[in-house]
């Protein structure tokens, strides 16, 4: 039985004495696909933060790879995209290749680079997002779905293992999301990559999710069976209705 790529156990997390999350409890598989839904101030993106090691529960484990996240070394295995907000300068004088090139990390005192094998690494992280023409533009010249292309493959440059993202596609129009959405289940299904994903399009949830999981007044409920989420459901989630049409689209 292999072992859990990511698990929660009795997790709690407060901001300034107010508690955000309660209890919580999860575990992802290798190969799952776990789209994060709720409302804006569920604290998701809090949880994902969690995940990844950047905030510390007051209570609780987190074990990555069967390991506990404060002893976790081996970060190259994880990949994360947070939010797309002001701290990050889109107008920075760099190249698609030269974004994606930053983040090739094999670790400290390990002997020089293999200047071939780097090339390699970002070639195929440009290639496997379709994005390899754009090698040599600047990112200001990029389109929205384009630059988080670009994100992505700097994240896949590792090759890692599960990928973190939260709210990928918000600064994206219809046609891009359907894009991108299509190549995150392509990175799981064709290479067995792990993704966690924070989206409000449950559309996509529904489709293309292995699991779901619902945020709520400090919880967190994992469906591992995606049709268990109903219309109902999911209004009693969001705070409001989802028209049938937006959830069960073919």
């Amino acid at each position: 039985m292999s072992i859990p790529v990511l698990e929660l156990f009795n997790v709690d997390f407060s901001y300034n004495g107010n508690t955000v999350l309660e209890n919580v409890n999860l575990k992802v598989k290798k190969g799952d696909f776990l789209a994060l839904i709720g409302p804006n101030g569920a604290a998701k993106t809090t949880l994902m933060k969690i995940m990844v090691g950047l905030l510390t529960p007051k209570n609780g484990r987190v074990l990555i790879f069967g390991e506990d996240i404060k002893d976790f070394k081996k970060w190259e295995k994880i990949g994360y995209i947070p939010q797309l907000t002001g701290d990050i300068n889109m107008g920075f004088p760099a190249t698609v290749w030269e974004i994606v090139d930053s983040n090739y990390y094999k670790g400290f005192f390990k002997g020089f680079i293999n200047k071939d094998e780097r090339k390699k690494a970002v070639e195929e992280a440009l290639e496997r997002v379709g994005i390899k023409k754009l090698s040599n533009k600047m990112l200001r010249e990029l389109s929205g779905g384009e630059k988080q292309k670009v994100f992505l493959a700097r994240a896949l440059v590792k090759k890692p293992e599960i990928l973190f993202l939260d709210e990928p596609t918000s600064a994206m129009d219809a046609p891009s999301r359907e894009d991108f959405y299509n190549l995150l289940t392509g990175l799981n299904k064709n290479f067995g990559i792990t993704v966690v994903v924070i989206t409000h399009d449950i559309g996509f949830a529904y489709e293309k999710a292995t699991k779901i999981g619902c945020v709520k007044e400090k919880r967190v409920y994992i469906h591992d069976n995606v049709r268990e989420v109903t219309e109902g459901h999911i209004a009693e989630v969001m705070g409001y209705k989802i028209p049938a049409c937006d959830i069960h689209r073919e």
